[in-house]
């Protein structure tokens, strides 16, 4: 499916399905909502809210789960309720400003983190997937070739002269020399 896509230059978020983005999405907005919910519940009840923790807790999974574009409404989400919930906004009032330089460091790292994570997973995919087309082409060959066993005894020989003429347990005196039928 990724090599049609990539013939046709199809964008992966293009690809997706609709249920699936509006899962992403929906998994931002409720994870805030819980992350502003449980902050206003510990502030009624006279408890530390450490809203920033959770809303941070927050942008974190999304990030994670649901990729850069969920991430950065998270982001962007609880950004909007600290402001209008516990911080007032006044705007020559410096502290204001640093929350959102705060708040945009935090997403930069962690949405490169989420990236760089994703990254590996499709090199890791694309390995594997590589590996299991030469394991079936090579098992291919010692079917063609007619006697496995000779085959791997003649390849076992080719490595043993590489690797600098050294026998092979077993082998005797008969150094790289393989009789097949």
């Amino acid at each position: 499916m990724t090599q049609r896509m990539a013939s046709l230059r199809i964008s992966g978020f293009a690809a997706r399905s609709a249920s699936a983005v509006v899962l992403r999405y929906g998994a931002a907005i409720i994870s805030v909502a819980a992350a502003l919910g449980t902050a206003l519940i510990l502030r009624h009840n006279n408890l530390p809210h450490p809203f920033t923790s959770f809303s941070f807790a927050a942008i974190a999974i999304t990030f994670w789960y649901g990729g850069t574009g969920p991430g950065l409404l998270a982001l962007l989400l609880s950004y909007l309720a600290m402001t209008d919930f516990f911080i007032p906004v006044r705007l020559s009032d410096p502290s204001s400003e640093s929350y959102i330089v705060i708040y945009g460091i935090f997403g930069l790292l962690v949405s490169w983190f989420s990236a760089s994570r994703r990254r590996a997973e499709r090199l890791l995919t694309e390995a594997r997937d590589s590996l299991e087309i030469r394991v079936a082409e090579r098992t291919g060959e010692l079917g063609a070739s007619g006697s496995p066993s000779c085959h791997f005894r003649e390849r076992a020989a080719h490595d043993a002269m590489r690797l600098g003429g050294r026998q092979f347990a077993g082998s005797g005196n008969r150094g790289t020399e393989t009789v097949c039928p």
